[in-house]
């Protein structure tokens, strides 16, 4: 039960992160505001390898435009399986890299063997694998019956350290089928170092900067959707250890703005040194009541959806741990 609500939440969270993409290409057609200067395309809607203008830097990293953001938005964790995966595919100096609309491919002789998608708290990697020979303790699953993933039919959802550990074994069985040699030797650029971001970053890059304002309550939400404000976030691992039973403190916009205006990142370990919350909290919500007059920079464990977005319009930072 409890892992059918986990797959139910996730599932939801990867609709609003696709939905973000998709209500930004309906924005750039709005007459009257563009709120974007590139356009995307659902992470679903096209699989093939096009040959669109890939940003470079001078240290040789690479990302398409989409892909960039995607990584943006995605967690801490999400970020350094992309950043560990893709240098240990520079293993395989066989490999052709493509970084294009709706993620990166990797190529043989023009052939697509391997592709990563990007979700907010997960990479999906497609294989060149024949999945009747795939052992079950992978947990894949079989896109055979999707002609898009024709040369790529096994798909592993990696959001995990042991999921990612699979991944580098398929990944391995993938390169033995095609007879990539291993050069034993891979690039360590830090990727998931250059895709840290924050909340107006994020707000930025989707377009929607424009709606900061000095000060905001419940009814002034409305401007923000909720897929925008969800992955303006920043997911990060939670790094607070809980023993024993979960005490959740909740505390109001209003409250934080009085207390802290800007001067201070409001966490649970300063809400307890302040005297504010009981020292036998283990989680922090963030509530929507009150009048947010300041740019607060939060970090906590859950938020009302209004919560999160009066915070955003008035030039906050939401940390959300996961």
């Amino acid at each position: 039960m409890a892992k059918d609500k986990e797959e139910k939440k996730l599932l939801e969270e990867e609709k609003d992160f696709s939905e973000a993409l998709a209500l930004a290409e309906e924005l750039l057609k709005d007459p009257n505001k563009v709120r974007l200067n590139f356009d995307f395309t659902d992470l679903e809607e096209s699989e093939e390898v096009d040959d669109e203008v890939i940003e470079k830097t001078d240290d040789g990293k690479t990302f398409s435009d989409k892909m960039f953001l995607r990584l943006k938005m995605a967690s801490d964790k999400v970020k350094r399986y992309y950043s560990d995966l893709r240098n240990y595919l520079t293993r395989f100096t066989l490999l052709d890299f493509r970084s294009n609309k709706s993620g990166d491919v990797y190529l043989i002789k023009k052939k697509v063997i391997l592709r990563v998608t990007v979700f907010s708290r997960a990479l999906k990697v497609y294989l060149g694998l024949n999945p009747k020979n795939v052992d079950p303790k992978y947990h894949t699953v079989n896109m055979t019956d999707k002609k898009k993933y024709e040369s790529i039919p096994v798909m592993i959802r990696v959001s995990s350290d042991r999921s990612y550990k699979y991944l580098i074994e398929l990944v391995d069985l993938l390169a033995a089928k095609h007879k990539i040699k291993d050069a034993g030797k891979q690039t360590n650029i830090d990727y998931a170092h250059d895709l840290e971001s924050n909340t107006q970053e994020l707000l930025k890059l989707l377009g929607y900067e424009d709606l900061v304002v000095s000060k905001a309550n419940v009814r002034s939400c409305d401007v923000l959707p909720n897929s925008v404000a969800r992955n303006a976030q920043i997911l990060l691992s939670n790094p607070y250890k809980v023993k024993g039973p979960k005490e959740v403190y909740e505390v109001t916009i209003g409250e934080l703005s009085v207390a802290f205006k800007s001067k201070y990142e409001v966490s649970l370990p300063l809400l307890k040194m302040v005297g504010m919350a009981p020292e036998s909290a283990t989680s922090l919500k963030v509530i929507a009541k009150g009048e947010c007059r300041y740019p607060l920079s939060v970090r906590a464990n859950d938020y009302d959806l209004l919560a999160l977005k009066m915070i955003i319009i008035t030039g906050g930072n939401v940390v959300k741990f996961i």
